[in-house]
C-alpha cells in the first residue's frame, strides 16, 4: 500500500470508530440523534482528501452502534420486544427489527459524516 492509501484508510478507521465507540459510551448521555453528530464531527475532522467513502465509513459505523445496541437491548428481554416490532413491520421478527434499526443507523452515521465532509469543503 501507498502511504497515501494507508492515511486514508486510517481516516475512514476513525470515522467508524468515532462513530460506532463514541456512541457506545455516550448511550446514557445524549439523544438518539447521538450518531449523526458523530458522524459529523468524524466528517468534519478525519475526511479531508477523501471522497466517495467517506458516507461509506459513517455508514459502517452507524450501522454497527445501532446494531449492537439493538442486539444488546433485544438480548435483555429475550427477544420479546423485538418479535413485537417486527410485527409491527409485517412480521419480520426480531432479527429482522434489529437489521432493520441497523440500516436506519447506517444511513444516519453515512448521512452525518457526508453532511460534516461538505461543511468542511465549504468552510475549509
Amino acid at each position: 500500500m501507498k502511504k497515501n492509501e494507508l492515511s486514508s484508510l486510517l481516516r475512514l478507521t476513525a470515522i467508524v470508530l468515532l462513530i460506532a465507540v463514541g456512541g457506545w459510551y455516550t448511550a446514557t448521555l445524549l439523544p438518539w440523534w447521538r450518531v449523526l453528530v458523530l458522524g459529523l464531527l468524524g466528517g468534519l475532522f478525519f475526511a479531508d482528501g477523501l471522497k466517495k467513502w467517506v458516507f461509506a465509513a459513517g455508514f459502517l459505523g452507524g450501522m454497527l452502534l445501532w446494531g449492537l445496541h439493538a442486539s444488546y437491548l433485544s438480548g435483555l428481554n429475550g427477544g420479546i420486544l423485538g418479535e413485537r416490532i417486527g410485527g409491527l413491520f409485517g412480521g419480520i421478527g426480531a432479527t429482522g427489527a434489529i437489521v432493520l434499526t441497523a440500516v436506519l443507523g447506517g444511513l444516519y452515521g453515512g448521512l452525518g459524516a457526508w453532511t460534516g465532509k461538505l461543511v468542511r469543503g465549504v468552510f475549509g
